[in-house]
């Protein structure tokens, strides 16, 4: 069988990283588009990477990434190099897309609904997409990092109106590479927007950021979950990933922290800031981790420049 290394990120015409994972001809999948959600005249999209071979009915571990930008930019694509990766390593992969506070007037509250919408649409259509719905694993990095988290800990608010709540939104697995996991802390609170939450008039910023921080929601029960930040990163403090991997293990969780010297913000996006060696190095930890919870079977096949 031919092989050829997979170049990441494929989607960008004129930017080629020499990050490379040795995939048959025949396992390379691009994206098929979906509406999972039409909210207030807006339709959202989500991404999906199906392995090839794969079968209608299959249950299989699925990966869904959530981009960020400060809950206000950012788009799927940015990860569509590393749902590639994990569609050739076999499992579902999905790349969602939410609302941006920049752009329709929103707040993280909301897009923490659309990302809990996404899963929802995901598991109820799980015989359609062949994906287990009992093993779904949430991907996010800096404000989808965020996210990512609210999906491991809030499963009785921030739910759309009318939505089924009796089918889960939350993940089975939590991979947040540099999370911002507490609004009131190091500054953040500056960026988000100064709107009430839905159904909730009158709240102080200050209040708006608690109700919205993965760290206030911790507690036993929570989903296996790996922290991956860099030391150097002077966006998200690495405080943040410290205290939330405190107050898991306090809670009983599993939760693994990774904290990689010489890395600043961002270090799991493809040419972005990050040298290449550190983006392999971050898809790796996450490979690994997932086959530390049977999702995936194998080493990592994603190497550095050659």
């Amino acid at each position: 069988m031919r092989t050829l290394f997979l170049i990441i990120p494929m989607f960008l015409a004129l930017s080629v990283s020499p990050l490379r994972a040795e995939v048959p001809l025949n396992l390379i999948v691009e994206p098929v588009r979906e509406i999972f959600k039409e909210t207030n005249g807006i339709s959202l999209p989500l991404y999906v990477f199906t392995p090839a071979h794969h079968r209608e009915g299959a249950r299989t571990p699925a990966l869904v990434c959530i981009h960020g930008g400060g809950w206000s930019g950012g788009n799927p694509q940015l990860f569509f190099p590393h749902c590639r990766y994990f569609a050739a390593r076999g499992m579902v992969t999905f790349s969602i897309a939410y609302r941006l506070t920049s752009r329709e007037g929103v707040t993280p509250g909301d897009c923490i609904e659309d990302c809990k919408s996404a899963v929802r649409y995901i598991r109820k259509n799980a015989d359609r997409l062949g994906v287990d719905p009992d093993r779904i694993a949430i991907l996010g990095d800096s404000a989808g990092g965020h996210l990512a988290a609210c999906l491991g800990v809030m499963d009785s608010i921030f739910n759309a109106p009318g939505e089924d709540t009796g089918v889960s939104a939350l993940g089975n697995a939590l991979i947040l590479y540099n999370p911002v996991v507490d609004l009131n802390s190091h500054n953040l609170l500056r960026i988000v927007p100064d709107r009430p939450l839905r159904g909730e008039p009158g709240l102080s910023r200050e209040e708006i950021g608690r109700r919205v921080s993965p760290l206030q929601y911790v507690k036993p029960g929570m989903p296996p979950t790996i922290i991956m930040h860099g030391l150097d990163d002077t966006n998200v403090a690495p405080d943040q990933s410290r205290r939330f991997a405190e107050a898991m293990r306090k809670a009983g969780n599993q939760c693994e922290l990774k904290l990689l010297p010489d890395t600043k913000h961002a270090f799991v996006i493809v040419n972005y800031t990050a040298p290449e060696e550190q983006v392999v190095n971050a898809i790796r930890l996450a490979d690994e981790f997932l086959s530390g919870l049977g999702y995936l079977r194998g080493a990592p096949t994603l190497t550095g420049p050659r």
